[in-house]
């Protein structure tokens, strides 16, 4: 019998090593599915083009109807969104970009108008503040807690986006005079408390006085140079806005020394009544702007005209939104019948690469590992290119039901990975935030 005990034994060992061979390989079959599912779904055209992602997450940012335009900004591991809660009040909800879930939310805001400029805010890192600004009012607040820092109001209009440099942040505001003028005026303020002084009232031809204002301005451009703080301004003054006609000025000016840098320069001889698209961009000695569909290289320290762009009012496409990167201008046209999507040499106005017919209605451009991404008002895609040469990536569209992608529902942010991590994609629909895998 012991004999015949001993192969028994070897044959229920072999049953038991078999079965868990054939467990383990069960296991790590399933993981391998498990990990295999957990990657994002994605769809290609023909071309190889993107049309088609799984989101890593999504965000229900619209609770009730309306919702502030402030540019999304993102501070440890948390994007920081605007939308309306239940009751339409405008909030702004800090969502963990990991794992979409909310950390806090801003329900403070002294108007429910959903009116607000959502041109460049940004967040001063030494103090840890998110400063933005709804008509006249300015908040400040804590990007740790999402508690308020401070609440200002002034008495005027409306001001353009906010810039912080070191310890201050700028604007301008227009300031009311007696309830029926407006002052366009350069603003410097604290950024832990909001107090603020004047600077240099922007000197507009008071040719028409139309609905309070004789003109309009647009963001200012802070520089440091040689450690001075600069301000290059551009505004359009009215001749005859019944018949669409402006005048259209850059002028410098030195904060520190509080003296202009570069007198009041007239831009062109169109008087075509469209305002300058956005804040200038500089590179090097070149500041370029777009008024009345046309762009110009401008020397930042005399006024004068390096080169300009012209044409582009013939198609409709002339206003752009446009951004820096990496020694090249990228415009993406903001308004207009042809899309348009370009990058230029910035000292000699130049084009490298253009795609016409898709692409465009832009209300802003982001940029991460040489790949171009924005969000079109045209057809509610979000659209990524390849910097060096052009190359469509991207042409995405929502997921099913999820309407369609705007930077005027609530924002649109790129955001870099950790390590050899690709980064995430930010961008919003009328009701959801959506969180995509970057392209690189």
């Amino acid at each position: 019998m012991p004999f015949l005990e001993q192969p028994l034994g070897n044959i229920q060992s072999s049953r038991i090593i078999s079965s868990i061979s054939c467990l383990l390989f069960l296991m790590i079959f399933i993981s391998c599915i498990e990990d295999r599912n957990e990657k994002p779904y994605q769809e290609f055209d023909a071309n190889g083009v993107l049309i088609a992602q799984t989101p890593l997450w999504s965000y229900n940012s619209y609770a009730g109807t309306g919702g502030s335009t402030i540019t999304p900004e993102y501070y440890d591991g948390n994007i920081m969104l605007p939308g309306s809660d239940s009751l339409g009040r405008d909030v702004i909800n800090a969502i963990n970009l990991n794992t979409g879930e909310k950390v806090w939310s801003w329900n403070e805001s002294l108007i429910q108008s959903g009116l607000y400029n959502n041109s460049e805010y940004e967040i001063s890192i030494m103090n840890k503040v998110w400063i933005f600004q709804d008509s006249r009012y300015f908040q400040a607040i804590d990007v740790e807690t999402g508690k308020t820092i401070w609440r200002k109001e002034l008495d005027g209009n409306i001001a353009t986006g906010v810039q912080i440099l070191n310890d201050k942040y700028y604007t301008i505001f227009e300031f009311m005079e007696n309830d029926t003028i407006t002052h366009p005026t350069l603003i410097a303020g604290d950024i832990l408390t909001g107090e603020y002084e004047k600077i240099v009232e922007i000197p507009l031809d008071q040719i028409q006085f139309f609905g309070f204002f004789y003109g309009a301005t647009s963001p200012p451009r802070l520089y440091i140079e040689n450690g001075e703080i600069f301000a290059f301004m551009v505004f359009t003054s009215n001749v005859d806005l019944y018949a669409n006609q402006s005048l259209h000025h850059i002028m410098s000016y030195n904060v520190t020394q509080r003296k202009i840098h570069v007198d009041k320069t007239r831009v062109g001889l169109d008087t075509m009544n469209l305002p300058f698209s956005q804040r200038p961009v500089m590179y090097k000695n070149v500041m370029v702007v777009n008024p009345f569909e046309r762009l110009y290289g401008m020397d930042k320290n005399t006024g004068e005209v390096l080169w300009e762009r012209d044409g582009f009012g013939n198609d409709g496409s002339g206003v752009f939104t446009y951004a820096l990167y990496k020694d090249l201008i990228f415009t993406v046209n903001k308004t207009g019948g042809t899309q348009r999507v370009m990058a230029m040499d910035p000292e000699t106005g130049r084009t490298v690469w253009q795609d016409l017919g898709r692409g465009g209605s832009a209300e802003s451009v982001h940029f991460l590992n040489d790949v171009l991404y924005f969000s079109s008002r045209g057809d509610g895609h979000v659209y990524a290119y390849d910097t060096h040469n052009g190359k469509l990536l991207w042409d995405l569209t929502p997921p099913s039901g999820g309407g369609r992608f705007f930077q005027g529902y609530g924002g649109f942010r790129v955001v870099p990975g950790k390590e050899d991590e690709k980064g995430k994609v930010i961008a919003t629909t009328s009701k959801n935030t959506y969180c995509y895998e970057a392209e690189r």
